[in-house]
């Protein structure tokens, strides 16, 4: 199975690995920026990588302490946002997150096939504050080195295993 994984200039810049393709990596990831609508339970569990680096998907969500979940079938992740119950469909984006306040779950050991960088898109919010409102659609480069700033990282990964 092949992922669109996010991965933050920041993260990198931090404590980053290897961005590139062949690689090995052990990562968490948090279902982020999804929007997701109830389906019913006969929709089979699972998702595919759509063109602009999301991952359009079939979960189950569920509240899960310590944090919130969504299983996807045989494979699950952390969900950034609120969370409701029952099976839903939808688009969002997977984020490697190795900085957060509440557990992540399960690593994914996966293997980079693809890299690519997604310019943020930058709004000004006040004089002294700028957010991120987006990023444009990726492209592939040779390596971390490619992306310039201001820039986000995509990897396109094949998933080897999940859990510990």
């Amino acid at each position: 199975m092949h992922l669109p994984i996010w991965y933050a200039a920041w993260e990198y810049e931090c404590c980053g690995p290897s961005l590139e393709p062949g690689a090995e990596l052990s990562v968490n990831l948090v279902l982020e920026g999804f929007t997701a609508e109830p389906t019913d339970r006969g929709q089979p569990l699972g998702w595919r990588a759509a063109e602009s680096g999301a991952v359009e998907f079939v979960a189950d969500f569920g509240r899960r302490e310590p944090y919130p979940r969504a299983d996807f079938g045989g494979i699950s992740s952390a969900v950034d946002g609120p969370v409701q119950t029952g099976r839903f469909q939808g688009t969002g984006f997977l984020w490697h997150r190795a900085h957060e306040d509440f557990g992540i779950g399960e690593p994914y050991r996966v293997v980079v096939r693809r890299v690519c960088c997604a310019r943020q898109i930058l709004q000004r919010t006040d004089s002294r504050t700028v957010q991120v409102t987006g990023h444009e659609r990726p492209t592939e480069i040779g390596g971390a080195d490619d992306c310039p700033p201001p820039a986000d990282f995509v990897l396109m990964a094949e998933v080897v295993s999940h859990g510990r």
